[in-house]
């Protein structure tokens, strides 16, 4: 009887052990998933004082950007930009804004970051950094970004966008940056056809172009131009080497995203000039013929 009861016992046992580890397989995925969320959720918040400390003179305090563009997700898909966060891209996602941080951006001003470059953050912080912007997790880290931000605001306020733009550097402008091309002197592009002249141009700049890339003027008749800015980056449009009747610089002031400016000249001298974006010099230009 004794036996019988133990070996009926040993069923018993049995039967809950084998229970009891089929129900921790179905639950452990689910907790390892949990525990890595809540990991890449304290990661985020690492990389959100990094990106306070580093990265919203340019980026804006929660990524809205401002002299460069945004990283917050929500601001990127509302400026039609690449969804950094987008689940089916992540490797590449990933590859492309490690780079990024690690090498700078050539003819832009983003800098190298990567210590090895000439930067100021380690490995570690670039993954933490990555993580957040392709990742965004929990789906608030950004909140956490723009608090911990203004936070840092109260310490250190940003300089306003000249003096960002008077102390920054066109990355890779004059030497070799990370494998990247240097800019140096751009290879010479073919003279676009001039379109039929014109008194009145709208042109609209988005992250980072414009939609007109080749404008003809009459010389010696007031011309009107108007920039609309549909990024999130700071843009403006500018003349090069050409100024105006009254020998003022041909140029919009920088505007924020969804900011116009309208601006009147008259030029007198003939020829073919460049104009760009003071922000985004090599990404942004054009051709203006004066006839």
């Amino acid at each position: 009887m004794n036996t019988s009861k133990q070996i009926n016992a040993m069923i018993v046992l049995m039967a809950l052990l084998l229970v009891g580890v089929g129900a921790y397989t179905i639950w452990d995925p689910y907790r390892q998933e949990t525990e890595l969320e809540r990991t890449k959720e304290v990661i985020a918040e690492r990389a959100a004082h990094t990106y306070a400390r580093n990265c919203r003179v340019c980026h804006g305090n929660a990524g809205e950007g401002r002299v460069a563009p945004a990283l917050n997700p929500q601001f990127r898909v509302a400026a039609n930009l690449r969804d950094f966060t987008d689940p089916s891209r992540l490797v590449e996602n990933q590859q492309i804004v490690r780079n990024t941080l690690m090498c700078g951006r050539v003819g832009t001003i983003m800098p190298p970051w990567a210590i090895d470059q000439g930067g100021s953050l380690n490995n570690e912080q670039i993954r933490q950094l990555v993580i957040l912007i392709t990742e965004n997790p929990g789906g608030k880290a950004w909140d956490r970004v723009k608090a911990i931000s203004e936070e840092e605001e109260k310490i250190a306020p940003m300089p306003s966008v000249q003096d960002v733009l008077k102390g920054a550097s066109i990355t890779g402008a004059t030497t070799y940056v990370c494998g990247q091309k240097p800019v140096g002197a751009p290879a010479p592009t073919a003279t676009p056809t001039p379109p039929a002249a014109a008194t009145s141009w709208t042109i609209v700049a988005t992250d980072n172009k414009f939609d007109i890339t080749a404008m003809t003027i009459p010389a010696g008749q007031p011309v009107t131009v108007t920039l609309n800015n549909r990024g999130q980056a700071l843009h403006n449009w500018h003349v090069l080497n050409l100024k105006d009747q009254q020998g003022r610089d041909i140029t919009t002031r920088l505007l924020s995203g969804g900011q116009s400016e309208t601006i009147t000249f008259t030029v007198t001298q003939t020829g073919t000039f460049e104009f760009l974006c003071d922000v985004h010099p090599v990404e942004m230009r054009g051709t203006l013929f004066v006839q």
